[in-house]
């Protein structure tokens, strides 16, 4: 599906800022039409999702770039481990702290889901274009 094989650190990195980039330009969207259509409460539950969904981006690219140049495969192994406790105690903090506030976590995932897909998007779009590039 997608691979950073065969990209310099400085490539990954320039693709990086542009699918932040996109990120966080279609989440500011995201929220205007939610906030537009269904007012502040949904707006700022669909915010937290947007923002968990950025975070976890951050959190897979700190990862990407931490293996960049690891060659023992059980450090790598580590590096994978620690990303996913990381990404899922920031899942768990958010629908906790959503819960206890007694709030709605339906908004929260949805945007959350659909930030993503169009993460995996991007990442599919800057491989792709990356293949082409190389020979």
């Amino acid at each position: 599906m997608f691979s950073f094989q065969n990209l310099t650190k400085s490539e990954v990195v320039a693709g990086m800022r542009t699918i932040l980039t996109r990120q966080a330009l279609l989440g500011m969207c995201g929220a205007a039409v939610v906030y537009a259509v269904w007012g502040p409460l949904k707006a700022n539950l669909a915010g937290v999702g947007l923002f968990w969904s950025l975070m976890d981006t951050c959190l897979v690219f700190r990862g990407v770039l931490r293996g960049f140049g690891v060659t023992l495969e059980k450090r790598l192994r580590r590096l994978l481990l620690q990303t996913f406790v990381l990404r899922v105690a920031l899942a768990a903090s958010l629908v906790s702290l959503l819960l206890v506030m007694k709030q709605s976590v339906f908004e929260m995932l949805l945007s959350f889901v659909i930030l993503y897909v169009f993460y995996i998007i991007n990442l599919i779009i800057f491989t792709s274009s990356s293949k082409k590039k190389r020979p």
